[in-house]
């Protein structure tokens, strides 16, 4: 590994060498920390790698990281031990941050990989090896760290828990009434009603922070792996978990021998008990799919080619992050697969220059145009004061109570469902009243939320005007 300030030599991999309590460096003579020891066994392999690594003036960063991040890199049901290393010199420990053991079983769980597993793909035992190389520059100037994203995308608000009193507290009232005090002496400019309505998505977002529930919905539900094994239910998300149990129950003891020899066994139990049933849930899907297809076969043909169609792999429908341009050539490059997006998403709408017009149709559409709005000049054209009219506070409370709760938010993040209540209803009146009488919309509602949906699975998924634009506004 190269950087502009240091190079960093790594060697790591399943060495097959366990080195229990051996030291990888001389007592008071190497500057570096000693090691905590989780694997107190040793194998002819480890000690080679021993002699290696006091020749060499290298160390392991195993066991010395964080004693909560260590953990044994083969877990199975066979047991646990300590046979993949990640070393570097000693002179270079120093660069190396937060090394951590992550377990098989995190990582099926983190990404939600429990569809991959079957009679054929079963959960591997060694574990993944993590560091975070971090030069002197990096650790002395920490500008560099990425900022937080506060906007978690996997946290959603149990909007029907929502309390009968929001955004009454005292805090979200004053809040509110200095909104209606600005809006009462706006100067009718774009940047004025921007920063009103951006206070007033501010107090809301806020006050839902403090009072409503959260959760997270990072599709840890067993109704995820549906759409990948049809045949995953509660049973298996159960067993499953029991087995994630006993398996950290096992591997973090450090009690006496016949209690670890006793926790082996639940673990290996557990682990039995969930390949097992897994492998009869999909032989029984499998057999039902059979005879599903031959009675098809014999009664309606169209129904058998659908079905034959639907068995195997679905397609994904991720959008690949590559484009082709006309030549042929395929770009990976994140800049410019976004540029390629938004130039033809942008030039949608535009007029292309060469539009022709007929000339006897635009005349007679400007002269329409031209009558209805003299129409409306007229004092005595009866609509006009329905149109003109300023708004009665009653017909905001009837819009708002007439929108559907549980919709997608825009992109402010505010649902209809927190402003269903008379506060809020106060404020937006105010507010639509300004909009009304300045013609001036806030810059927020004219940024929507593009979801794009794939006209047809089988035309070529990187090119943008494949897909139909679905948008989230406010």
């Amino acid at each position: 590994m190269y950087d502009n300030e240091v190079d960093c030599f790594f060697i790591s991999g399943d060495l097959n060498a366990r080195l229990g309590h051996l030291r990888d460096n001389i007592h008071d003579l190497d500057d570096i920390p000693d090691r905590h020891t989780i694997d107190k066994n040793v194998n002819q392999h480890g000690r080679d790698f021993h002699e290696f690594l006091l020749e060499s003036k290298f160390c392991t960063l195993n066991g010395r990281g964080n004693i909560h991040s260590d953990n044994f890199t083969s877990i199975s049901s066979r047991g646990t031990a300590v046979v993949d290393y990640m070393c570097v010199s000693h002179d270079q420990l120093r660069y190396c941050k937060n090394f951590r053991v992550i377990t098989m079983q995190n990582v099926i769980d983190d990404y939600g990989l429990q569809y991959l597993l079957s009679d054929r793909c079963k959960i591997p035992d060694h574990s993944i090896l993590c560091t975070e190389f971090c030069p002197l520059s990096s650790l002395a100037n920490p500008s560099h760290e990425k900022a937080p994203n506060n906007a978690d995308k996997t946290i959603r608000y149990r909007l029907n828990q929502m309390p009968v009193n929001f955004l009454s507290s005292e805090i979200a009232r004053n809040a509110l009434l200095e909104i209606i005090s600005s809006i009462e002496s706006c100067r009718e400019i774009q940047s004025e009603i921007d920063s009103i309505y951006s206070k007033l998505c501010d107090c809301i977002i806020n006050e839902m922070d403090d009072v409503i529930p959260k959760y997270d919905c990072s599709n840890r539900m067993w109704k995820k792996f549906r759409s990948h094994k049809p045949y995953w239910n509660n049973e298996l998300s159960t067993l499953w978990n029991d087995m994630k149990e006993k398996e950290k129950a096992f591997v973090r003891y450090r009690g006496q021998a016949s209690g670890k020899r006793r926790l082996h066994m639940e673990f290996k139990h557990a682990r039995y008990n969930f390949d097992k049933r897994l492998r009869f849930h999909e032989r029984h899907y499998r057999s039902t799919v059979v005879e599903d297809i031959e009675v098809s076969c014999l009664h309606d043909p169209r129904q058998f080619w659908d079905k034959l169609k639907r068995i195997g792999q679905p397609k994904s429908r991720l959008i690949p992050m590559e484009v082709c341009d006309n030549i042929g050539n395929v770009s990976c490059s994140t800049k410019d697969v976004l540029d390629v997006w938004y130039r033809d998403y942008s030039s949608l709408y535009q007029n292309p220059g060469n539009v022709n017009f007929d000339d006897n149709f635009f005349e007679r559409t400007n002269n329409h145009k031209q009558a209805l709005e003299a129409r409306m000049q007229d004092p005595l054209y009866d609509s006009n004061y329905i149109l003109n009219r300023n708004f009665t506070i009653d017909e905001i409370r009837k819009a708002v109570m007439k929108a559907k709760k549980g919709k997608a938010v825009g992109f402010d993040r505010i649902p209809y469902d927190v402003l269903q209540n008379n506060d809020a209803i106060s404020v937006l009146y105010h507010l639509f009243q300004l909009i009304f009488d300045s013609g001036i919309i806030p810059g927020a509602w004219k940024t929507a939320i593009i979801s794009p949906i794939p006209k047809d699975i089988t035309k070529d998924s990187r090119v943008p005007l494949n897909y139909r634009d679905r948008k989230s506004v406010v």
